[in-house]
């Protein structure tokens, strides 16, 4: 009895975070504790709400990458790559003043690759960011230009996939289609690509998807385990 009351004297601050409501509009209280069952069920119930909050918050985040560069596509003031750069940033409550920021958020990016995917609207089907970019022909000002530049110094892994018709798919597929006639609907500028190509081949060690799975035979599987 005395155990259970020195629980119930320290519960309540435990876990403050649970009463904060994000800056996004999602709320920790919105599911209500269990009524019953033990301590370890309880803790597990407020880490999965946790974690349903931060995949909400990232998902609002890669929904304002994709925006944006939507709106860019019309409007040349928007430099582009800066303003990828803030909202990254500003997610991860950094600053261009933060100590190795760039570091930080080439690990953000490493870390969450594969999962920045835009919804389906009528300019593009739901796809992997970067591929967004290749089609609205914004490539050259977010990544040739910024983000695989000498001048930000930037070292992203390029190497994110998605899984089409049970296989990973890259930019670096995504691009050899291109120069092989595929996508012949879309108005690609095929110099550009050849030359994003040969970039992220010979400068960031792009790979095909079949390269990173001859490399390891797991990729699917860690990456359906890292989705739950």
């Amino acid at each position: 009895m005395k155990q259970l009351l020195i629980f119930l004297f320290f519960f309540p601050t435990s876990f403050p975070i649970s009463a904060q409501q994000s800056e996004n509009g999602y709320n920790y209280e919105s599911k209500a504790l269990p009524a019953h069952g033990d301590d370890l069920n309880t803790i597990e119930t407020i880490q999965s709400q946790f974690e349903l909050g931060n995949k909400y918050k990232f998902k609002i985040m890669v929904n304002k990458l994709c925006s944006n560069l939507m709106a860019a596509r019309t409007d040349e003031s928007i430099e582009i790559g800066k303003k990828i750069e803030s909202i990254m940033l500003d997610y991860n409550s950094l600053t261009q003043e933060s100590s190795d920021y760039k570091e930080k958020l080439e690990h953000f990016w490493d870390v969450n690759k594969n999962d920045f995917i835009c919804e389906a609207n009528s300019h593009y089907g739901k796809q992997h960011i970067l591929k967004v970019m290749v089609d609205m022909q914004m490539y050259e000002p977010t990544l040739i230009k910024y983000f695989l530049s000498k001048k930000t110094g930037y070292r992203l892994n390029m190497n994110a996939f998605e899984v089409v018709n049970g296989k990973p798919e890259t930019i670096v597929d995504y691009l050899q289609q291109i120069m092989e006639g595929k996508n012949s609907s879309e108005n690609y500028d095929t110099r550009a690509v050849r030359r994003l190509l040969v970039i992220l081949k010979r400068k960031f060690n792009g790979k095909s998807g079949g390269q990173l799975l001859a490399e390891n035979p797991m990729l699917l599987k860690q990456d359906v385990v890292n989705k739950n």
